[in-house]
């Protein structure tokens, strides 16, 4: 009789345990499904915010890739600016896209750069570079040479065999500035064009890649294989949050 009541016992015990621990999963679950996914949360888009459509910067600078231009000054490359859209299968992978040039000291035109980004469903990432001028321009009246072709390199280990050259083939003030990036094709990925606003100004893209779909086509002709106009039909916006 005492081995029952005991048995009975730990039996009503095990029950009243049993009892607090699905109590227990019911409210942390609760806890869970009340509280923000932000692992699952998706970036925002620039343009969701936007009552109006951004203004539309004048198409004058448009220039097929190696063809005879004016392109901005280095040091109007200086600072931070939004990757805001890019037809580059990378760029597409990640959202909060920024870019950061730097002027190093010294005669030739060179500047190191640093991406940030946020790679899907991971941490923030980084990548460093440094540019140096493969193209010059005549003087241009104000004792400055400019940039018409860059050669980016890798500063890493792993990146510093790797290289890209590209040229600014449309840039200017409005909005603060911004600039269209044409990426010739390399071992590693395929030619493209990328869209830059000044940070906090990455809404300004969107009048950019209206400007680029609207006059691409007069403007840019042919280039290769692919048409640089195609190219920006092509274009996505890379997400912000």
């Amino acid at each position: 009789m005492t081995s029952l009541t005991v048995i009975l016992g730990m039996l009503f015990q095990n029950i009243a345990i049993m009892h607090h621990l699905k109590t227990a999963l019911h409210q942390a679950k609760d806890d869970v499904d009340s509280t923000p996914n932000l692992a699952s949360s998706k970036p925002t888009n620039r343009h969701d915010s936007l009552t109006s459509p951004p203004p539309l910067p004048s198409s004058s600078t448009l220039r097929a890739p190696g063809a005879p231009s004016n392109p901005p000054p280095p040091h109007f490359l200086e600072g931070t600016w939004e990757i805001t859209h890019s037809s580059l299968p990378a760029f597409l992978r990640m959202h909060n896209a920024k870019i950061t040039f730097t002027a190093r000291p010294g005669s030739d035109p060179t500047l190191d750069d640093e991406v940030t980004f946020v790679p899907m469903a991971l941490g923030l990432g980084s990548v460093q570079g440094v540019h140096s001028a493969v193209r010059m321009t005549e003087d241009d009246g104000e004792g400055e040479e400019r940039v018409e072709e860059w050669e980016w390199r890798g500063r890493s280990l792993v990146l510093k065999a790797a290289k890209a050259r590209w040229e600014v083939i449309a840039w200017g003030e409005e909005g603060g500035g911004w600039f269209v990036g044409w990426m010739r094709e390399t071992v590693f990925t395929p030619k493209g064009i990328n869209v830059y606003a000044r940070e906090g100004k990455g809404e300004f893209g969107e009048g950019v890649v209206r400007m680029l779909k609207e006059h691409g086509e007069e403007r840019f002709g042919k280039h290769g294989e692919e048409s640089v106009s195609r190219m920006a039909q092509d274009l996505v916006e890379v997400p912000s949050s």
